[in-house]
């Protein structure tokens, strides 16, 4: 639809609807007040400054033509005018004074109705104004949008005489209208970041600092002066524009382009009495490929730093306590074995033999308790030859007093009485007594544990089997094992199988479980010759 069309349409509604007479001068009554006018300049505060600047390039443009550019809101009410004086003494006479409102059924047919009733830029010529009284004016009006919902805020109106008028006119109002939008789109996106970004700056706790390319301040937040303990306010007024502790980093970056991160920065307080350790991360701001300046931020890390050094503290603690646990444990092994060997003793004739493994045992006691004063250094094997079939025996030997008291009866089977191997017999010897102890003990209603020794000449392994008929273990318990102080014993340790697996380790050796609850537990221990 053409401006032609949207106008005749207009002068009908003109005619018909509000009866008004052509030949009669419009009078416009002010619909609002003072007060009224202010607060509806107040929701458009933000883009009146900005429609000023870009219409007073419009009016220097158009040097010599005398123009009025005036402002109206969403319903038509003038809420802002200014342009030449001839024009404003010629439109004050038709009572156009700002709160009046430019309705069709007083105004008559007008730019600005039309405007804010199709969307569009409109214009009105001499005798496309409905009242004869308007025939010598030109009127030029389009709707500006503004805000998150982009509706029609207004319109923005330029208004000359008749002999001034031209159709470039509209053209060029449209122009600055766009040009004005654009920047309040801008000013309304600036002004969110510039929230956000002050909603980000003033809520981290790390201290911020913006520089210039020559490394003095220009900015800072709140974290900042809470972690220097002073005002940077102040400190700026006195002159002190440079970024002291960090000013070799700051001059780094400024020089080569190269980001810095987590250098390491102590801050002294209190005559450096007190410190706090930061670290550091300072990156460079562009303008194009041009450096412009830095941006620092650091991160108080002195509680970590001292919750460290006391983790460190507890750590040595904690570690202390699982060797002396770890040494009770393994000394509470012979210790039983020679307390049920002493028992035999006061029952048996076997006197030689018996004493014979109580002075192993005691000799195994010895080692240990020099091997956990030690611990603080890498442990390792003493391998020496050893026949493994007479190492398991003995052990079975040495372990049967105690499997009875739980009404287990211990089985060997083994057909390489003569098989050697170079390993290290006491901690090997430590490992089967850990894995027979573990099979007998699972077995509270007794049973049978059966031990193999199987030599594999394909790949050269051998392997030692131990199986129990115990109440076995979940998938959940079988991947667990080994970690240190994880037992389902009542009064276990959990170091017992953590110990006999580095062992195993050292050994060159690996551990297989199956087990299944209430099914038993198979072991296989495979070491290469």
């Amino acid at each position: 639809m053409d401006f032609t069309t949207y106008i005749n349409q207009s002068k009908r509604r003109c005619r018909e609807n509000y009866r008004l007479e052509p030949t009669e001068i419009p009078t416009l009554e002010v619909g609002l007040t003072d007060a009224e006018v202010e607060r509806r300049k107040q929701r458009l505060e933000n883009a009146l400054p900005v429609i000023q600047h870009f219409m007073e390039k419009v009016i220097y443009y158009m040097d010599g033509t005398p123009i009025i550019v005036s402002t109206t809101d969403d319903e038509g009410y003038m809420i802002h005018k200014f342009g030449d004086q001839s024009m404003m003494e010629m439109i004050d006479a038709f009572g156009i004074h700002n709160g009046v409102q430019f309705h069709e059924r007083v105004a008559g047919t007008n730019s600005i109705a039309l405007s804010l009733l199709h969307d569009e830029p409109i214009g009105l010529v001499g005798k496309g104004h409905y009242h004869e009284a308007l025939h010598g004016i030109a009127c030029y009006s389009a709707p500006f949008h503004y805000g998150e919902d982009n509706r029609i805020s207004g319109t923005i109106s330029i208004m000359t005489t008749v002999e001034y008028a031209s159709q470039f006119h509209l053209g060029l109002l449209s122009s600055a209208v766009d040009s004005i939008e654009r920047e309040l789109r801008l000013q309304e996106k600036n002004n969110k970041l510039e929230i956000l970004n002050q909603i980000m700056i003033n809520s981290t706790p790390l201290g911020m600092i913006m520089t210039d390319q020559e490394g003095r301040i220009t900015d800072y937040n709140a974290a900042l002066e809470k972690l220097v303990e002073y005002s940077m306010e102040e400190r700026l007024k006195n002159g002190d524009t440079k970024t002291y502790v960090i000013k070799p980093y700051v001059d780094h970056v400024l020089l080569t382009g190269e980001k810095l991160e987590n250098k390491e920065v102590t801050l002294s307080f209190d005559d450096g009495q007190r410190e706090k350790i930061c670290q550091l991360d300072v990156l460079p701001v562009y303008d194009g490929d041009k450096v412009i300046g830095t941006f620092a931020q650091f991160r108080d890390m002195t509680n970590y730093y001292e919750l460290q050094e006391k983790l460190i503290e507890s750590e040595k603690l904690s570690t202390l306590g699982k060797f002396s646990a770890g040494l009770a444990h393994e000394i509470r092994n012979p210790l039983t074995s020679i307390i049920g060997l002493t028992q035999l003793l006061k029952e048996t004739n076997a006197q030689n033999k018996y004493l014979e493994i109580i002075t192993s045992e005691l000799d195994r006691m010895k080692n240990l308790v020099n091997q956990f004063v030690l611990l603080g250094r890498p442990s390792s094997v003493q391998p020496s030859p050893c026949h493994l079939h007479n190492l398991i025996e003995e052990t079975i030997e040495l372990m049967k007093s105690s499997a009875r008291l739980q009404n287990v009866r211990i089985e060997f089977e083994s057909d390489h009485e003569d098989l050697v191997m170079t390993i290290d017999e006491a901690k090997m010897k430590q490992v089967f007594i850990n894995f027979l102890k573990n099979a007998y003990e699972s077995m509270e209603d007794g049973g049978v544990v059966q031990v193999r020794l199987v030599h594999h000449p394909d790949s050269n392994e051998v392997e030692v089997t131990i199986e129990d008929e115990g109440e076995g273990m979940t998938p959940d318990q079988v991947s667990n094992i080994g970690t240190l102080f994880n037992t389902s014993k009542e009064n276990g340790l959990g170091m017992g199988l953590s110990i006999s697996l580095e062992i195993i380790k050292a050994h060159h050796g690996n551990v297989e479980f199956d087990s299944e609850k209430g099914q038993g537990t198979k072991v296989e221990l495979r070491f290469p010759m």
